[in-house]
């Protein structure tokens, strides 16, 4: 049961928390109970969650699932010093504890906020505490309960979340005009963890307004960035570019509104993440501005916008195929030198593959196809591939779409080890053309045929032996007819 008292248990009784969080999962098992005394520097408004720091650490707080009524006390607000019996528990990153009943004690001051720690930061050592962070904001967005924002510091992406109902009216708006600059911000660090406990990403909890600070904000004219070329976005330059927006030009090959827009130079493709909801159509001279991305094998563009510069014909698909894609790169490889003259990475391409299998999809089928020595998955949505009729295995396919080059091995690995399979992403179903169907003798229906001639031939012999048999019975019964005759012939004529 939940109360609120001003008398604090005795110092003796209250455990540090970077003891508990100290604590091996053997122990945690046990379902220790202790007495924990910091400040709140962050709660949600289900009144259920809250970080407590004290002097060493901070920590997760939560009430448990079986009492889901229950509701933290008013009073237990960001800057209130509180008092919790808790019981401690493993957690799926680090030990955190459910809360049995919690006492506000009153107002105290905030911790001061950990100096930010790069290595510390992002292998999640600082999970729950109160830290500083400094990073270039690259786009903001919008969902029901919060504000969301994308920050990178040296490249290194991560994301702060600010609570709605904690944030003035005009927070979205004023969070719009910081893209693009450097900010400061003050919140709670937290990770997101695999099923293993691994960190995966970093996140951080603001909880004030007044926790995020402008540093160096200009005039954000995203049009205005540095331009590169396609084929340069993260190429070698002797003094590099910063965290901040450059731009670049392409013409459209495909286009996924509100997602993503593929761009092509010659033989450079690049990706360009976007929540523009704007369609662009094959052949469209776009611009773009965006922050480069290095989370693939190569680089492409996250947040960005783009704008409508001219149009023209839509570019021709290069008649290549994945296998000549291969020896590109594995020659690049052995040589040391950029692949000459692209390495087709986001390019249209078209060759002639053979269909091995359709496999079924809530959003996508899945198509396995044989080009080569090179194997190449492609997906299209089921309406889509329902305008080609029935595609049955061995179907003769010439497909084309944007392609992805998968490896084999680690990207940051050198030498790169060719790739063995790659993917490709069809526009629509115009960009499939069936070349030859496959004969209707399919292995599958030869066995069915030979199956079923098996059975009719067993059919026919087990036939043929019942007949011989009732023919040897009815011969049996003439015989016995005619010797019975004969008897009582002779048997009369005796008489």
């Amino acid at each position: 049961m939940l109360f609120r008292s001003a008398s604090p248990a005795a110092a003796a009784d209250v455990r540090p928390i970077a003891e508990i969080k100290s604590l091996g999962d053997a122990e945690t098992r046990s379902k220790p109970r202790a007495v924990i005394r910091g400040v709140v520097t962050w709660r949600n408004e289900q009144s259920r969650v809250m970080f407590v720091q004290d002097a060493t650490a901070g920590i997760y707080t939560v009430l448990p699932r079986e009492r889901p009524d229950e509701k933290l006390p008013a009073e237990a607000q960001v800057g209130a010093e509180v008092e919790a019996e808790v019981t401690i528990r493993p957690g799926g990153f680090a030990s955190y504890v459910e809360i049995d009943s919690v006492r506000v004690i009153g107002p105290a001051p905030l911790p001061e906020p950990r100096p930010f720690d790069e290595h510390r930061f992002f292998t999640g050592a600082d999970d729950g505490l109160f830290v500083e962070v400094t990073g270039v904001v690259r786009g903001v967005r919008e969902e029901q309960f919060l504000w969301r924002l994308f920050v990178a510091h040296r490249t290194r992406v991560f994301e702060v979340e600010c609570r709605k109902a904690a944030m003035p009216a005009d927070f979205g708006g004023w969070c719009q005009s910081l893209v693009d600059g450097e900010v400061r911000f003050r919140g709670i660090s937290t990770t997101s963890f695999n099923a293993r406990g691994e960190p995966l990403a970093q996140r951080l909890f603001v909880s004030r307004a007044d926790w995020i600070e402008p540093v160096a904000i200009s005039a954000h004219e995203p049009f205005a960035a540095p331009k590169v070329a396609i084929d340069a976005v993260a190429r070698y330059r002797l003094e590099p570019i910063d965290d901040h927006m450059i731009r670049t030009e392409g013409t459209v090959v495909h286009s996924l509104p509100g997602e993503a827009l593929y761009l092509q130079e010659g033989t450079h493709g690049l990706r360009v993440l976007t929540r523009s909801p704007q369609a662009f159509a094959p052949g469209d001279r776009v611009e773009v501005a965006g922050f480069v991305d290095r989370g693939g094998t190569v680089a492409g563009l996250s947040e960005a916008v783009v704008r409508r510069v001219s149009h023209g014909e839509p570019p021709a698909p290069i008649d290549i195929t994945p296998d000549a894609v291969a020896k590109i790169h594995a020659r690049s490889a052995d040589t040391y030198v950029i692949a000459d003259p692209g390495d087709y990475e986001g390019c249209l391409v078209r060759f002639p593959a053979t269909l091995l299998e359709r496999k079924a999809g809530n959003q996508s089928d899945l198509l396995v196809l044989a080009a080569g020595e090179t194997s190449v998955t492609a997906r299209l949505h089921p309406a889509d591939l329902a305008a080609l009729g029935r595609l049955e295995p061995g179907s003769r396919l010439l497909m084309t779409g944007v392609l992805h080059v998968v490896r084999a091995t680690e990207a940051v690995k050198w030498p790169l080890a060719p790739p063995t399979s790659m993917e490709l992403a069809p526009r629509t179903a115009a960009d499939i053309t069936i070349l030859a169907r496959p004969s209707w003798w399919t292995p599958r229906r030869l066995a069915i045929v030979l199956a079923g001639a098996g059975v009719a031939l067993a059919a026919a012999m087990g036939w043929v032996f019942a007949l011989r048999r009732q023919v040897r019975r009815q011969m049996r019964e003439i015989e016995d007819g005619l010797r019975m005759e004969a008897v009582a012939e002779e048997r009369q004529r005796i008489a």
